[in-house]
């Protein structure tokens, strides 16, 4: 990586995974400004690469536009081999200020709005990440599953819905969708005005041990104990629970039911405190719960099926690029030494599917880490305060015009409306300044 001193590069370097020398080779040309029919469905049923548009009445005066948007597999071969990509957009008024929300993983439809379409009253539009849902290329090449691929997809996708929505651009997400909004930014900082990452982590490692301080301290240090007295009752209970497992009439050919069970418990605490408040931990099964109750627990805060090959094979795509420039956390399994029959499996290679690589490049987030610190702007980043994930939180460093705030007793859905009412204030009034300036 360069020395921060000097700057960044503007081109991404092969070791991200683009070419060295700028932006893709190819992207479809937008229609000019002004050229765009009256009528936004025959507008954006205009722009090269898209097909398969539906219209559909949505509530607030929205109107919903479903789509498919071709792309180059790899953005760096112009004339390759290229995939349809999901892309939904909700129009409101081609005036008002669009809101990009990339998905991270599949595009989820109806199209829910994003915090920030609705603070300002905005156009929406929805991109399902590539080697997701049926955004796949046919064959498989995991070589362009890069955070520099994903973002020439973004890029692609704006330049050609800009002459419909010439107006302010705000790009945001949640979690991995989170990072991909980063992503984006950090290889086309020009495209968008404004970034908004929520509870979005920047692992540093493959495994990234930051991760083992957010689970296992910080507050409500009791429930922590409890939480882990209740992983030694579970894999006493073992067996119970493997019968269980079994009758659930899934397939776990991938991990084995055994590893399986032995991961779902290791990742209890960190499932707790990503999806479950504080009020929870009264709810925490000790050791005279029945084998129900437990397999209850675990089941929520856990879930039986994350572990099964249909889960792992819907998200391949994410264990890839954990294991490959992602980075994951770590998972403490001191609590449990001398329990298990499968000690220190629990990672990313583990979970990526048979002929897919595993060879973690450290560069790709330590490069995203140093631009943010060096050359981020008006960027937004939202955390809860016991959410696991916040481990990983970004550093803002010299990041100008750049907020972070953090949701007290917040978990992984955090958002600006659950933030104390002094920063939710500085949150909005940001918002509303880099979209009007």
């Amino acid at each position: 990586l360069p020395d921060a001193s000097t700057g960044l590069p503007d081109a991404a370097p092969d070791a991200l995974g683009g070419p060295p020398d700028g932006p893709p080779a190819f992207c479809a040309d937008p229609l000019p400004d002004g050229g765009a029919p009256a009528a936004v469905g025959d507008a954006l049923r205009a722009l090269p690469g898209v097909a398969d548009l539906v219209e559909t009445a949505s509530a607030g005066g929205y109107t919903l536009f479903r789509f498919t948007f071709r792309q180059l597999v790899d953005h760096g071969a112009p004339g390759g081999a290229t995939f349809t990509q999901r892309a939904a957009v909700l129009h409101l008024d081609a005036t008002r200020p669009t809101v990009l929300g990339t998905q991270g993983y599949d595009l989820l439809l109806p199209a829910r709005h994003e915090e920030p379409t609705d603070v300002l009253t905005a156009n929406q539009v929805e991109v399902e990440h590539r080697f997701f849902g049926s955004s796949k290329p046919a064959p498989l090449d995991w070589s362009r599953l890069t955070i520099w691929q994903a973002a020439a997809d973004d890029h692609c996708l704006v330049a050609a819905l800009r002459g419909i929505y010439p107006g302010r651009w705000v790009a945001t997400g949640q979690s991995k969708g989170g990072l991909t909004a980063l992503f984006y930014r950090r290889f086309f900082p020009a495209d968008v005005d404004a970034t908004v990452a929520y509870v979005t982590p920047l692992s540093l490692a493959a495994p990234d041990p930051r991760y083992i301080a957010a689970v296992e301290t910080g507050t409500h240090s009791d429930c922590r104990q409890k939480l882990r007295d209740l992983q030694r009752i579970a894999i006493a209970r073992r067996a119970v629970i493997l019968a269980h497992m079994t009758d659930l009439g899934t397939s776990y050919d991938h991990l084995g039911l055994d590893e399986a069970f032995e991961h779902l418990v290791l990742e209890l605490p960190f499932g707790f405190w990503q999806g479950g408040l504080a009020f929870a931990c009264d709810g925490i099964p000790d050791a005279s719960a029945s084998d129900d109750t437990i397999i209850q627990f675990l089941d929520t805060y856990g879930g039986f099926l994350q572990y099964d090959d249909a889960a792992l094979a819907r998200f391949a795509a994410y264990y890839v690029q954990a294991a490959t420039q992602l980075g994951y956390p770590e998972i403490d399994e001191d609590n449990l030494a001398g329990m298990l029959d499968h000690p220190g499996t629990d990672t990313a290679p583990t979970y990526v599917p048979a002929g897919a690589p595993t060879a973690y490049d450290p560069a790709p987030m330590h490069d995203v880490d140093a631009w943010v610190r060096t050359q981020g702007k008006r960027l937004l980043f939202v955390y809860g305060q016991n959410d696991p994930w916040s481990g990983g939180a970004v550093g803002l460093g010299g990041a100008e015009d750049s907020l972070l705030f953090v949701v007290p007793e917040g978990n992984h859905s955090s958002l600006i409306e659950d933030l104390v009412p002094g920063d939710r204030q500085t949150t909005l009034e940001a918002l509303q300044r880099w979209t009007s300036e």
